[in-house]
């Protein structure tokens, strides 16, 4: 069973692995691909698939209660630990859309636009319709530097917030992102 709670709440100081230096930075052990530390490595470690316990089956409840906690985590602004969460029911419930969007947006609230958008456009293939995983996937691609994938984004998340009539925050939202790009 995958249990979510927040650092503070466990009595851990540290929840990644890594060694402290003298001016209290944590510093990241290497990652085994070769590839740069970012943001997401606090959320999402560089380990295999088979070493989360949020691989193995979760029964109903216990998934309810999963979530219920990472969106507390949320609520609290605890977002590190809500990515955690998140990410973990990712891999645990593959199939829930809710999860990727959720995810994708914790990440964008900690800053880490790059690792936003793939959670985003799960969510945005899967639920084709709902403008608002394209709006933050659009945000996404602005604040890293792709203007025009934002600007087509942010086009077709407007047309899809006008044939679906969702609430006009969005559509202002939207518009005001079109006129930025």
């Amino acid at each position: 069973m995958q249990r979510y709670s927040a650092p503070h709440a466990t009595g851990e100081a540290h929840v990644r692995a890594g060694r402290t230096a003298p001016n209290g930075q944590a510093h990241l052990p290497p990652r085994t691909d070769g590839a740069q530390r970012c943001a997401a490595d606090a959320v999402s470690p560089n380990v295999p698939p088979t070493a989360s316990p949020a691989t193995s089956p979760i029964d109903s409840p216990i998934a309810s209660q999963a979530f219920s906690h990472a969106y507390a985590l949320c609520a609290a602004n605890d977002f590190v630990g809500a990515a955690r969460a998140f990410a973990d029911l990712c891999l645990a419930y593959p199939e829930r859309t809710d999860a990727y969007k959720a995810f994708g947006y914790v990440l964008c609230q900690l800053g880490d636009y790059r690792h936003a958008v793939a959670p985003l456009m799960i969510a945005v293939a899967r639920d084709y319709g709902d403008p608002e995983p394209l709006y933050f996937a659009a945000v996404c691609m602005q604040r890293n530097g792709d203007v025009d994938t934002a600007r087509d984004m942010a086009g077709d998340a407007l047309d899809m917030v006008r044939r679906t009539g969702r609430p006009s925050d969005l559509h202002d939202k939207l518009t005001r992102l079109i006129d930025a790009l």
